[in-house]
């Protein structure tokens, strides 16, 4: 059982990192952007370009754009299914009257959204990995790593200067 939960989370980490390289294709954001929807993120110039360097030809590029709009439209549906279904729990958990089953089926649901999301990113990336070369999937990969690095550098280096707490109005202002 232990060593089925330490393969699961490997799973999901190296998903994780490999959609990182995905989405380094739909646009990066720049510092201090983080969360937010990067300018020309989505932008067909800009993954044509990040295409091109991997050596993706432009029917392939238009496959894997059409699968991410895909995920990203399943995607959205399960983040609203998964608010709810995080509403619904906290409610129960705080409501005197809310029976252990009951709350134990809004905790089931939710975990089984959060699977769903797992296995919709997997499935993408499947899809994506069958429209490459191994090459090309090795580069998208090693672009992945990348991303993360400099996006944990970005998040340490913003820490740094600006840290929390911290009141960002200029001496004499």
């Amino acid at each position: 059982m232990k060593h089925k939960a330490i393969a699961r989370g490997i799973q999901i980490l190296v998903v994780g990192m490999l959609m990182l390289g995905v989405a380094f294709a739909q646009g990066m954001p720049k510092k201090g952007e983080m969360g937010r929807k990067a300018p020309g993120a989505g932008n067909p110039r800009m993954a044509a370009q990040f295409h091109e360097k991997l050596g993706i030809d432009k029917e392939t590029s238009l496959k894997i754009r059409e699968i991410r709009r895909n995920e990203q439209k399943q995607m959205i549906r399960m983040e609203a299914d998964k608010k709810v279904a995080k509403m619904t729990l906290d409610e129960m958990l705080t409501d005197p009257k809310a029976s252990e089953a009951d709350i134990r089926k809004a905790a089931d649901k939710l975990n089984k959204i959060q699977e769903k999301e797992v296995s919709i990113k997997l499935d993408s990336l499947l899809a994506i990995r069958k429209n490459l070369t191994p090459e090309q999937f090795e580069k998208l990969v090693k672009a992945g790593e990348m991303m993360k690095r400099n996006s944990q550098r970005n998040m340490a280096n913003s820490h740094k200067s600006n840290p929390q707490g911290k009141n960002n109005r200029q001496p004499g202002n």
